[in-house]
């Protein structure tokens, strides 16, 4: 199975704040949970206006079965993941049954021989190398907890050079556009949120309407965030998800000029739990910072009252303190770094 490392951005505007409806509605949908998204939200909730349009939208998908994909190469494999997404995120499924539902699909839709029909994994592969075959650019795996399925038409690589708090880095980046798919956590949420980037090989992915090349949330939230897995998995090729995003979100706060908007949009997000590598990432980033800026023992501190350069030398602190720990227990292999 191929784990894909796609780093999570809120669309625009400011986090929700920790008790907000917006925050839980938010942490729902990047579990994939859909059904329990729509219920932390009333339908005559008074939102702003760009979440009640996405709201409203997500309430209206997911009340009727996945609708038609556009026409094309992509339109059938499109469909079948939406009706395989349709049914985790609504919970009228069970994973293997859902899983099941779409190897069917796709052994139906797939006419190459020499391939194990029996295997999801490579189903889903297979149905990339078909989409590629058809002149489109195509992205399969997993990101948790589903079967993931982005399409594009057209790409355009360049190069950055990426200051990270421990190390300089040159990437290459490649831009992508013309989308079909954005993937499960966009058509989740109507495209409130949604996949920014991802790496693979030595290579950064970037969507490319999601980006102003000459702003500090490109060079922080992408090239930081993206330099950072970059490094990591070069240095410590068997680290797992959320100790990857983890170490990522902590760079983005040293690199930015005002770490403070971060952290609050990372705390609201927190919950523990590592099936979903962002929540539990954020949630021991949040704990982390609050026991070295405020002393243990504080869960729920008062982020108002924090120095923001405080902010940026305890997530630094914190970063050098885990690239030491994960040496010292081998960086071939070290796999975990926070606790369950």
């Amino acid at each position: 199975m191929k784990t894909l490392i796609l780093p999570l951005l809120l669309a625009c505007g400011a986090a929700a704040a920790a008790d907000d409806p917006l925050a839980a509605y938010r942490r729902d949908l990047i579990q994939g949970d859909v059904r329990g998204a729509l219920s932390t939200i009333s339908a005559t909730a008074e939102l702003p206006p760009r979440d009640a349009r996405a709201v409203a939208c997500v309430r209206e998908r997911f009340a009727a079965p996945a609708a038609a994909a556009e026409e094309g190469p992509a339109a059938p494999f499109l469909q079948a993941f939406r009706r395989y997404w349709h049914s985790q995120m609504l919970g009228t499924a069970k994973r293997d049954e859902a899983q099941a539902a779409l190897l069917s699909d796709l052994n139906t839709l797939l006419p190459e021989p020499g391939w194990d029909r029996t295997s999801i994994d490579a189903a889903t592969d297979q149905a990339r190398l078909h989409l590629e075959r058809a002149g489109l650019h195509a992205l399969t795996g997993v990101t948790h907890p589903y079967y993931e399925l982005m399409v594009w038409k057209k790409d355009s690589p360049r190069s950055f050079k990426v200051r990270l708090p421990e190390q300089d880095v040159t990437v290459k980046v490649v831009f992508l556009d013309a989308f079909l798919s954005r993937g499960w956590l966009s058509y989740a949420s109507c495209g409130r949120y949604g996949t920014g980037g991802w790496t693979a090989d030595d290579t950064l992915y970037a969507l490319a309407d999601r980006y102003d090349t000459t702003s500090e949330e490109f060079r922080v939230s992408y090239l930081g965030h993206e330099g950072q897995h970059f490094a990591d998995k070069r240095a410590f090729p068997a680290l797992e998800q959320p100790e990857l995003e983890y170490r990522a979100k902590l760079t983005e706060l040293v690199l930015a000029s005002d770490p403070m908007p971060l952290l609050r949009k990372f705390a609201s997000g927190a919950q523990h739990g590592r099936a979903a590598p962002h929540p539990h990432a954020e949630y021991w980033l949040a704990h982390d910072l609050a026991v070295r800026l405020f002393g243990r023992g504080q869960t729920d501190p008062d982020w108002s009252k924090a120095d923001p350069r405080q902010v940026q030398a305890a997530a630094r602190g914190l970063l050098v303190d885990g690239t030491r720990r994960a040496r010292a227990a081998g960086a071939a292999r070290v796999a975990r770094l926070l606790p369950d």
